[in-house]
């Protein structure tokens, strides 16, 4: 089992730098690719993406535009086809062979579409928690705690409203989460890192096109 060290580095992607964190492991040559969801950072992942590393493989976590420490990019973290761009990019500079892709939650739904648009750069795709019959509905509990306030007064109250959307996680790990994914200001409010930017507006999108890229997919 080789030695794994972890870094970080930016790549240029369509319109924007986006971040990544690598867990090295000493010389192992497979790499694996993961990419989150809406409303979280890699950083969030790293006990997650350390353990796999520890496996064999290198490890490359990718934040999503307008997440950790990633631009904010043209159109949000909402946009599938930035977001495979995003990804393409990274795994295109890093991972020139076909690696798997692991996708969670809207990352999902990313690589689902990345898989389907540039199938050569993934030899297996896993989806996490999503199908791309994900509706409104189905989002709702989601889209309702990332839709909150713009910015919290103290740490207590982000910890607080976390707590109170997502009851069935320990307040140590809610906590833990806060760290890598908000950050506080000069003033003392604490504001969600992918809440920094200004995003559009308008309905959020469909994703159930994306069935047609389920039935396309070459790779397991």
């Amino acid at each position: 089992m080789g030695k794994i060290t972890k870094e970080e580095t930016f790549i240029d992607s369509a319109a924007q730098r986006i971040h990544l964190d690598i867990f090295n492991n000493a010389g192992e040559k497979r790499a694996v690719v993961f990419f989150p969801g809406t409303g979280a950072a890699s950083e969030f992942y790293a006990a997650f993406l350390e353990a796999i590393a520890y496996k064999g493989f290198n490890v490359i976590g990718i934040d999503p535009a307008g997440h950790g420490h990633s631009d904010a990019g043209a159109s949000g973290a909402l946009s599938l086809e930035a977001n495979a761009l995003d990804v393409a990019a990274a795994m295109r500079a890093l991972a020139p062979r076909p690696v798997p892709l692991v996708g969670m939650s809207l990352g999902g739904l990313t690589a689902l579409a990345l898989t389907s648009a540039a199938p050569e750069l993934v030899s297996r795709l896993v989806l996490v928690d999503v199908t791309p019959g994900v509706t409104a509905g189905k989002g709702a509990a989601i889209a309702a705690f990332v839709d909150g306030p713009p910015s919290f007064a103290s740490f207590d109250e982000i910890l607080a409203r976390t707590v109170e959307h997502n009851p069935t996680r320990s307040v140590s790990s809610l906590r833990r989460g806060i760290l890598h994914n908000a950050v506080q200001r000069e003033d003392g409010s604490w504001v969600w890192r992918y809440a920094r930017f200004e995003h559009h507006g308008g309905d959020r999108p469909d994703f159930s096109g994306q069935w047609a890229s389920v039935s396309a997919l070459g790779v397991p």
